[in-house]
């Protein structure tokens, strides 16, 4: 029987596109390559780290390659997912455009600086939006990974998606094997990757304890995921086991960094972790599901690693948790300061990347002290803050995006084609991130931000475009 001919003048959609997708074995081995650079070397937030310049040749490279081998017409098979990179890069840019003195005075916010030239004696000159455009500038630079990733993925065919699933879980089992050995060789350790880091913790591949918590937590329903697809398989290692034992070893990793937004992902991964372990197929030979075996068992395993981490005083995040002045938090502290500049800036921003010396005019006197906020600990404040309202419209765009995808995701039955276990995989990993960013900023690193564009492909893609098959769905 032949396929139905799509209808004149309507576009593929992205699951069909990527099901007949032209891409090369070779080229999803030059992403895998990319995407370990991007885990060796982009785990900081800091723009003068010597490592971003790394990242941003890496991901030129990966751009190049991309664009070399896809047809200009082929990319009009990605044309939402382009607009949305392409807004967020013009929103960049346009704050980077010199503005005639009459138009720059008058935005919001501006009056403070603006009696700067008064106080020189000197005219006003032409200036951007952005109060720093040499952060602006490096602000820019800084899209180059997620784009990088987005045109990287689609170059290499999108039906490769799970081989990089595997590579990820790798990731994360390196940088837990490497905090370890943080851990162990003590607060000056040369295995530290980044100057400015958390000395006493076990940050891994990333600068910030809370960032390597993430990372683990993430890949606790990342690992379910990887069991599921593997499910049916003839290896002598059940792949369920295989999981529950990851999670087993990552989760005292996870305790000892210390981070409290670390404990509280972690528990809700579990719940995705056991969807994805325990969803029934409508295979007829699945065996029944055993309480005692299959959910009792691990979850008791999972405390008991839990309980002994910290009777063993182990479990930093824990006593960082209850031993919290919750009235001294920084994080804390900053957010009326930080609330304040978000309706000083409003609806234009103070420019992205400009939060630091932008706060600075904010900072009350009590916070004052040698350390300094280079970040305010809320990506998704900090967003208003430093793009306005129109950051916070593309913010809008995405979330509701996200919504109505992952509730067409989890609603459909998991056997059926169009409800991917990669997709529902894909908006747990954006929930995750998207949830840090409440009290964090993991999406300034140049490694979430790939990730998470990943994660967001997935949401994109049936399972047929995946590869995973009705014979892995429905086994066991």
């Amino acid at each position: 029987m032949s396929a139905r001919p799509e209808r004149a003048g309507r576009r593929p959609s992205v699951a069909r596109a990527a099901e007949r997708h032209f891409g090369r074995p070779w080229v999803g081995h030059a992403f895998i390559g990319f995407l370990v650079v991007c885990a060796l070397a982009g785990g900081a937030s800091r723009i003068d780290s010597t490592a971003q310049p790394i990242v941003q040749l890496a991901s030129v490279a990966m751009i190049a390659l991309a664009l070399a081998v896809t047809p200009p017409r082929r990319l009009a098979e990605i044309g939402w997912p382009l607009a949305f990179a392409g807004a967020c890069v013009a929103l960049v840019a346009l704050q980077l455009v010199p503005l005639p003195p009459d138009l720059w005075t008058a935005l919001p916010g501006r009056e403070f600086y603006a009696r700067g030239a008064e106080l020189a004696g000197i005219g006003q000159p032409w200036r951007p939006i952005s109060l720093s455009p040499d952060l602006g500038w490096a602000s820019l630079a800084g899209m180059l990974p997620p784009l990088a990733a987005l045109l990287g993925l689609f170059a290499a065919g999108w039906a490769r998606t799970p081989s990089y699933l595997t590579v990820l879980l790798l990731i994360v089992l390196f940088s837990a094997g490497l905090g370890l050995a943080q851990l162990g060789a003590g607060p000056e350790s040369g295995l530290r990757f980044y100057a400015i880091t958390n000395n006493e913790a076990p940050v891994g591949l990333f600068a910030n304890r809370n960032h390597q918590a993430l990372l683990i937590a993430l890949a606790v329903p990342m690992a379910a995921a990887w069991a599921r697809l593997h499910q049916g398989r003839e290896v002598r290692i059940s792949p369920r086991w295989l999981a529950i034992g990851v999670a087993l070893a990552l989760i005292p990793i996870m305790l000892l960094t210390g981070s409290r937004s670390g404990m509280a992902l972690t528990a809700v991964g579990l719940v995705p972790a056991a969807a994805f372990l325990y969803a029934r197929g409508r295979s007829s030979r699945r065996p029944r599901l055993r309480p005692l075996r299959d959910v009792l068992l691990p979850a008791g395993l999972i405390v008991l690693v839990t309980v002994l981490s910290v009777l063993l005083s182990r479990a930093v995040a824990l006593d960082r948790l209850l031993g919290a002045d919750w009235g001294s938090e920084n994080r804390l502290r900053v957010v009326e300061p930080a609330l304040r500049m978000a309706g000083e800036y409003f609806p234009v921003g103070s420019g992205l990347g400009t939060f630091d010396p932008a706060f600075r005019r904010f900072e009350p006197f009590e916070m004052l002290s040698t350390s300094y906020m280079n970040q305010a600990h809320s990506d998704l404040l900090q967003l208003v803050i430093e793009a306005g309202a129109f950051g916070l419209a593309l913010l809008l765009v995405y979330l509701v995006w996200w919504g109505r995808r992952t509730i067409a995701l989890w609603r459909a039955a998991p056997d059926r084609a169009a409800p991917p276990l990669l997709g529902r995989l894909g908006s747990v990993a954006t929930g995750m991130i998207l949830l840090s960013s409440l009290a964090e900023y993991p999406l300034r690193t140049p490694f979430f931000a790939v990730l998470f564009v990943i994660a967001s492909v997935w949401m994109m893609i049936d399972r047929a475009a995946a590869g995973t098959g009705d014979r892995r769905e429905s086994a066991n």
